[in-house]
């Protein structure tokens, strides 16, 4: 079984040994699911140790995605979507 870490800015499970964003910090090691999640760290870790990240249960915390297909989050993600589902609808209605 895969030992999980969680980013402590979303909630996110990460797993440690593939993840490409770690701090290390105070003698310990926090992974997390992308760059944005990782700067949002640095800025003020003490807050996050302390239980200051989404206490949403994860990944939810980025306006609407903080990596993976919805890298730019927020409304540009809809915008994507929205120029997707447009081409589909012309593509087998037109």
């Amino acid at each position: 079984m895969i030992e999980m870490a969680k980013d402590l800015v979303c909630g996110m499970d990460v797993d440690p040994k593939t993840s490409n964003y770690v701090m290390e910090y105070n003698g310990g090691s926090y992974y997390f699911c992308s760059e944005k999640c990782l700067n949002e760290f640095r800025k003020d870790p003490d807050r996050y140790l302390r239980g200051g990240g989404d206490s949403r249960g994860g990944h939810r915390g980025h306006g609407g995605g903080c990596c993976g297909m919805m890298m730019g989050g927020g409304w540009t993600s809809y915008v994507f979507l929205g120029i997707i589902l447009l081409l589909l609808i012309i593509r087998f209605f037109w």
